[in-house]
């Protein structure tokens, strides 16, 4: 594919751009706004893979569409979607959704007459970012029935860019993860001085921090059911507390007092 000279050079200042910002939202907002010039479209969303929660997305951000309609599609809309298939590919791919359906046969999709209909929505490319086989997250991009489709080229701009989103989003969340990680790591030290915790106890409550269910803490601990309970047990009776949900509670408090 054939790109101007101006278009490569505007392409490494988009994947500078990408690298440069360390705020996931931020960097978000930025490609869509930059991408347009590019690849111009009429509305837009970028969503996060929710690898925690029981929902495949989360955190949308978009252009040309509220808050309130990004959450309704993961709400409401996802399971309708022809295209929620891309969520569990392994590979990175632009695709340009009229190249799935026969002539008009997309418009008949009740997703298509429940979701891109009332926003005047005909035409979309999808960017599923996958690093390790593993998904990221999703670009999309919408134009209207006056414009044309997405080009050959576009979609081209759009593969060119994949590798370095999926990249950007896979370091950046595990990054947070590990600050998060050495935070709470600190926080239940700091309890096991104050409260006097043994080192098990410690390891368990870091355990149930990170939500292991007690079934896993005991095969990974080598340790029966009856021990596990008696060393919950201990601990709740340590820190003044009588369930396993109020751990976190306990931790924010101890993170405020540096506040």
């Amino acid at each position: 594919m054939n790109l101007l000279e101006s278009e490569w050079i505007f392409m490494n200042d988009i994947i500078y751009r990408v690298y440069n910002n360390s705020d996931l939202r931020q960097m978000r907002i930025q490609f869509l706004e930059t991408i347009r010039i590019l690849i111009p479209y009429d509305m837009a969303t970028f969503y996060l893979a929710d690898h925690e929660g029981n929902k495949v997305l989360r955190d949308p951000i978009g252009i040309g569409l509220s808050q309130e309609a990004l959450q309704k599609y993961i709400d409401s809309y996802l399971e309708i979607d022809y295209a929620k298939w891309v969520f569990s590919s392994s590979q990175s791919k632009a695709y340009r959704t009229t190249d799935w359906f026969p002539h008009g046969n997309r418009e008949a999709q009740p997703y298509y007459k429940m979701v891109y209909e009332p926003k005047k929505i005909h035409y979309a490319v999808l960017l599923p970012l996958i690093h390790n086989e593993v998904f990221n997250g999703i670009v999309c991009l919408y134009r209207t029935k006056e414009s044309p489709d997405f080009s050959d080229k576009e979609i081209f701009i759009l593969d060119m860019l994949k590798n370095h989103l999926s990249l950007k989003i896979f370091k950046e969340e595990k990054e947070e993860k590990q600050r998060l990680t050495d935070i709470i790591q600190e926080s239940v030290s700091k309890l096991g001085t104050r409260y006097t915790l043994t080192d098990r106890e410690q390891e368990i409550i870091l355990k149930v921090l990170e939500g292991e269910t007690n079934q896993k803490i005991i095969d990974e601990l080598v340790i029966s059911e009856n021990t596990l309970k008696k060393h919950l047990a201990n601990i709740y009776k340590k820190l003044n507390i009588s369930q396993r949900n109020e751990l976190l509670k306990v931790i924010e408090d101890l993170e405020a007092e540096k506040e």
